[in-house]
C-alpha cells in the first residue's frame, strides 16, 4: 500500500509540473501574446491550445518514450490530441485543477492500476499480456483503433463533466487572455 501512496504522489507531481508548464504558463502566455496582434479573445485562445498541444506533443512523442515501431509524425499527433484534452479541460473550465487531476489519474491508472508493464519497478494491481504474442497490453496503446475511441471519450467527458458542473460550455476566453490595453502594443 505505501508503494502506490508513493507512486501516486509522485503522478500528482508529474501532473502539477506539467500541466503549470503547458497550460497555465505556456497556453496563457500563448493566449496573451496572440490577443496583442489584434485576434479575438476566442480565436487567441484556440491558437494558444493548439499550439501548446503541438508542444506538449512533441516533448512527450519524438522526443519521448515513443515505441519503435510508431511512426514520429504519427506519435507526435497521437501526443498532441492528449495534449489537446489537458487544453481542453483547461480553457472550459479555467482551472488547472482539472487538467492536473486528469493528468495524474490517466498516467496512475495507465502505469498503476490496469496495465503497468510486466517488469516494471511501480506497483500495479493487473498487469496484463497477449496470451498468444506475450506482448503486453496497455492503455496508453497508440493503436488507433484503440486510441481514437478514448480520445473521443475523454473529449465528451471533459465537455460533459464542465456541462454538468456550469450547466454552459464555453471557452473562458476572457479570463484566459488578458485583456491588454491597446496604448501598451508596439
Amino acid at each position: 500500500m505505501t508503494g502506490f501512496g508513493v507512486v501516486l504522489l509522485g503522478w500528482v507531481f508529474v501532473g502539477l509540473w506539467e500541466e503549470t508548464l503547458f497550460r497555465g504558463l505556456f497556453l496563457k502566455n500563448a493566449a496573451e501574446g496572440l490577443s496583442v496582434r489584434d485576434l479575438s479573445p476566442t480565436t487567441a485562445a484556440l491558437g494558444a491550445w493548439l499550439s501548446s498541444s503541438l508542444v506538449y506533443g512533441f516533448l512527450h512523442g519524438p522526443l519521448g518514450s515513443n515505441p519503435e515501431e510508431i511512426s514520429l509524425l504519427y506519435a507526435l499527433v497521437m501526443t498532441s490530441v492528449m495534449g489537446g484534452l489537458f487544453g481542453l479541460a483547461y480553457l472550459l473550465s479555467n482551472e488547472l485543477a482539472l487538467p492536473i487531476g486528469l493528468h495524474t489519474g490517466i498516467n496512475f491508472a495507465e502505469q498503476n492500476l490496469f496495465f503497468g508493464p510486466p517488469g516494471a519497478v511501480g506497483p500495479a494491481v493487473l498487469r496484463t499480456e497477449h496470451s498468444v504474442s506475450g506482448a503486453r497490453l496497455q492503455f496508453q496503446s497508440l493503436d488507433p483503433v484503440i486510441i481514437i475511441p478514448v480520445f473521443i471519450c475523454g473529449y465528451l467527458l471533459v465537455a460533459g463533466w464542465v456541462y454538468l458542473r456550469d450547466e454552459t460550455i464555453s471557452i473562458k476566453q476572457g479570463e484566459v487572455v488578458t485583456e491588454v490595453d491597446s496604448s501598451t502594443r508596439c
